[in-house]
């Protein structure tokens, strides 16, 4: 069995509005630290969590809320996305990171071209 390295949660919206300095702790508190580049990822070693607002799964992604399976352990309740919505979400920032990569590039390029001269 593979380690898990990247987990992916989603956290109601007012939650980070309201409270992401107390979310911020305690994710500092469990070893992990926001990663300046991707904001919405924190990194410990290796690992990385990443988290996006409830709101921009349908916003963004498409993805109802009514469509997540909600799991409860120990009084604690979660949604986790399926495989599906996994597909969905990971296409999307893909092309996001794609765009991104592309506009780094032109700018190189034009960087470049001002040094020649």
């Amino acid at each position: 069995m593979n380690d898990i390295d990247d987990i992916d949660i989603i956290i109601p919206d007012n939650y980070l509005t309201n409270k992401f300095t107390e979310f911020k702790k305690i994710m500092e508190k469990i070893g992990y630290k926001q990663y300046a580049v991707f904001p919405h990822t924190f990194t410990k070693n290796k690992n990385q969590i990443d988290f996006e607002p409830k709101s921009e799964l349908k916003k963004d992604m498409g993805i109802q809320p009514k469509d997540i399976k909600i799991t409860e352990i120990d009084g604690i309740k979660f949604g986790e996305l399926s495989q599906e919505h996994y597909l969905i979400v990971y296409s999307k920032v893909l092309k996001l990171r794609e765009k991104k990569i592309a506009k780094i590039k032109y700018r190189i390029e034009k960087l470049k071209k001002i040094q020649k001269q």
